[in-house]
C-alpha cells in the first residue's frame, strides 16, 4: 500500500518566516518613514514660495509688503500649505523686510519629523529651518 505524502509548513518552518519579515520590517520602517517625511517636506516649501510670490506683488503694487497673510488673499493669518501639512506664518514684516515660516500641524505626518519642526523663508529668498530642538538644521531644503 501507498502511503500518501503530507505537505504543508511546519509551525518552525511558520516561525522561521515571522522572523525573518519582522527583522526586515525593522530595519525597512524606519526608511521609509523618513523617505515620506521628506517628500511631504515639498508641501512647506510649495506654501512659502507661494506667500513670498504673493510679498513679492504686493511689494510691486504698494510699495511695501504686507502685514498679514489676509492681507496677500488667504482666508486666515495661520493658513495651511496646499496639502495641510504645515501651518503658514509671517513675522518680522516690516516696509523692507518679512520671514514667512512653514510648521507641522500637530496630528499630521509631519509633526513627527524632528529634522525639520520649522522651515523658513524670507524677502531675500534665504531658506533656513530648525529642528524639534531649535538648532539650525540643513536637511529641510
Amino acid at each position: 500500500m501507498i502511503k500518501p505524502t503530507q505537505r504543508g509548513f511546519t509551525l518552525v518552518e511558520m516561525m522561521i518566516v515571522v522572523a525573518i519579515i519582522g527583522i526586515l520590517a525593522a530595519f525597512a520602517y524606519p526608511s521609509y518613514v523618513q523617505h515620506v517625511q521628506k517628500a511631504k517636506r515639498s508641501d512647506a516649501h510649495v506654501g512659502l514660495n507661494e506667500v513670498f510670490q504673493r510679498q513679492e506683488r504686493s511689494f510691486l503694487l504698494n510699495r511695501t509688503y504686507s502685514t498679514t497673510l489676509t492681507g496677500l488673499g488667504y482666508d486666515s493669518n495661520s493658513p495651511t500649505t496646499p496639502e495641510g501639512e504645515y501651518t503658514l506664518a509671517l513675522s518680522g514684516v516690516t516696509q523692507t523686510t518679512f520671514t514667512v515660516t512653514a510648521t507641522p500641524v500637530t496630528g499630521k505626518t509631519q509633526a513627527s519629523d524632528s529634522k525639520c519642526n520649522s522651515i523658513i523663508l524670507d524677502q531675500r529668498g534665504a531658506k533656513s529651518a530648525k529642528d524639534s530642538s531649535n538648532n539650525a538644521s540643513t536637511v529641510c531644503w
